[in-house]
């Protein structure tokens, strides 16, 4: 299998492609992690919350789960399960969602300039750095076999 672009997606397609022991090869055409990436938040709220366009609604309970069994599999992937805050706040929060204060923002989120009223905390949303995450995903999928990233120089 040749991967096209070692940005997070080629890295993250290439490792699982590896993983499930398929021969892979990356191919990038520049010698550092792409754009798109290097301007990439990785947020991660699988379970609650958010709109989810499209048919992508139905990996919504997979997300978590994949990106917790990553952490275990991939050294030097940097995930961060510190959970997320959102604003304005519903009326109710739904089952593992938090209604927090604005105090409670505030400890949460010192360098906010803005701090809401209250904010709906999910505990268990984290993120990922996909500036780490891509060389991480890259070296676990050569150390399964894959070849690559080949870089061309144009």
């Amino acid at each position: 299998m040749v991967v096209a672009g070692a940005g997070i997606v080629g890295a993250c397609v290439a490792y699982e492609s590896a993983r499930a022991g398929l021969p892979v090869v990356l191919l990038d055409r520049g010698d550092r992690v792409p754009p798109a990436t290097s301007r990439s938040f990785g947020w991660l709220g699988g379970t609650s919350g958010g709109d989810w366009p499209g048919a992508s609604e139905d990996l919504r309970p997979f997300v978590l789960a994949d990106h917790h069994r990553l952490a275990a599999e991939v050294p030097g992937i940097a995930h961060r399960w510190t959970g997320s805050l959102s604003w304005p706040s519903p009326a109710t929060a739904a089952p593992g969602q938090h209604l927090i204060d604005r105090a409670a923002v505030a400890s949460m989120e010192p360098h906010l300039r803005d701090v809401p009223d209250s904010a709906l905390h999910i505990p268990t949303d984290g993120g990922l750095d996909p500036l780490t995450a891509v060389p991480a995903l890259i070296r676990a999928a050569q150390a399964l076999g894959g070849s690559g990233p080949w870089r061309s120089s144009s």
